[in-house]
């Protein structure tokens, strides 16, 4: 009789299937954490590289404002910058004209604006024999029983070679000599003759005292023997700027013939007007030299009228 007999597997085949489920088992392990770990390394550098990048971005965005702000205007803001680079050039003049004392703390300051179109030659020749004794009476004012502070300035107008525009000969000073050999060098002939220009320059052009004192005397003289109009400014536009800033306009209406014929000319008539509009006085020069007496000649004219308005603030000219 044949009996089946019902083996075991041996402890061999026994050992390799429990060292087979085991070996399986690591490797899954291994294999989760190793995915565990790839995961965390991932997001750790994924993490890294995005906060590197935000950085850059950041510090990007940083120098970027940094060069805008560097960087030149365009459209409107450029222009804003041209305007503050010429009042920085202008600021920067004035300052340096302030530390060398030129006119801001004058008790008398007087702008002779001569015109130098043709046939002026005569008017030239006068302010040069005047200089003396005009700087000796001005030098010689008193304010407060003190001795005034005192400068003469020249402008220049109607030449051809400037389209008859008006430019300073010689700023704010009290040396006649300068004066003098700057005047010889003029050299006078056929122009337009801007008034209301000439007078607008003289105002900005010149370091007025602009403190608030009744005693400063501050005076234009203008000299000249064409129509008083002429040029692109309305000539009481000027007056009044003048009169905003306390400097009176006297006018010298040259005129070839005697003095009681110029008064009843059109031109004469208009010139006279005009002074009154910057409380001045309209006076009139002879060219021909027919005026006798102390205030014949230009220095006699000009130091008529500055006696008058300088009595009015309280200053003694010497006579």
């Amino acid at each position: 009789m044949n009996i089946l007999k019902l083996t075991k597997p041996n402890g061999h085949q026994q050992r390799r299937r429990r060292m087979g489920i085991s070996s399986l088992l690591s490797a899954l392990t291994v294999v989760v954490l190793g995915g565990f770990v790839m995961c965390f390394l991932v997001a750790y550098f994924s993490n890294a590289a995005h906060a590197e990048m935000t950085a850059s971005t950041s510090l990007g965005t940083v120098a970027k404002a940094r060069v805008s702000a560097d960087a030149p205007k365009f459209g409107k803001n450029k222009s804003k910058g041209k305007s503050k680079v010429k009042s920085n050039l202008k600021n920067k003049g004035k300052s340096n004209a302030k530390s060398k004392g030129m006119g801001l703390n004058d008790d008398v300051q007087v702008v002779l604006c001569l015109d130098a179109s043709g046939s002026m030659d005569e008017l030239f020749i006068e302010v040069s024999r005047s200089l003396d004794k005009l700087m000796d009476t001005l030098t010689g004012c008193s304010l407060g029983g003190k001795k005034a502070c005192v400068n003469l300035g020249i402008v220049v107008y109607g030449q051809a070679g400037e389209n008859g525009a008006p430019r300073v000969l010689t700023p704010f000073a009290t040396d006649v000599e300068s004066m003098r050999s700057k005047l010889k060098e003029v050299q006078c002939d056929g122009a337009v003759e801007p008034c209301g220009e000439v007078i607008d320059f003289a105002l900005d052009n010149f370091e007025w005292n602009m403190r608030e004192r009744q005693d400063i005397l501050k005076v234009i003289f203008i000299a000249g023997n064409e129509d008083f109009q002429q040029g692109s400014m309305d000539y009481r536009t000027a007056m009044q700027k003048a009169k905003q800033k306390n400097v009176i306009v006297n006018t010298i209406y040259c005129y070839p013939g005697a003095e009681e014929e110029a008064a009843m000319t059109p031109e004469g008539k208009e010139w006279a007007n005009a002074a009154t509009y910057a409380d001045g006085m309209g006076l009139v020069l002879s060219m021909v030299g027919s005026s006798t007496g102390a205030d014949a000649g230009f220095c006699g004219k000009a130091l008529r009228a500055l006696r008058i308005q300088a009595q009015e603030k309280g200053i003694e000219l010497k006579s």
